[in-house]
């Protein structure tokens, strides 16, 4: 019987154990203090010309994303096609996965 899920090896079963090395732990730990390292590092969307790729944020994508994170209502007042749909759900990822 296979552990993983649907046969895919990127999905584990539930209750299947995990063994975490320090390393890893440690990375869990930088993603859940820093909302922007985990945006940036662990964060993927699809570019028309480059296909799969990490989101790079702009430095007010990176201050929404802080903004969002400290008040518990903010209003986004910006332009069209400036990522606050990409950023807000890579916020609300961030706090299904860390809180």
């Amino acid at each position: 019987m296979s552990e993983n899920y649907l046969a895919n090896p990127n999905l584990k079963k539930a209750y299947v154990p995990i063994e975490w090395t320090e390393e890893q732990v440690q990375e869990v730990i930088k993603c859940s203090k820093d909302i922007n390292y985990f945006i940036k590092t662990y964060v993927k969307i699809i570019n028309l010309d480059r296909g799969l790729i990490n989101f790079e944020m702009y430095p007010f994508q990176e201050e929404m994303a802080n903004m969002i994170d400290d008040n518990r209502f903010t209003v986004i007042k910006t332009c069209r096609q400036a990522g606050k749909t990409t950023t807000s759900a890579a916020v609300v990822l961030w706090h299904a996965l860390f809180n």
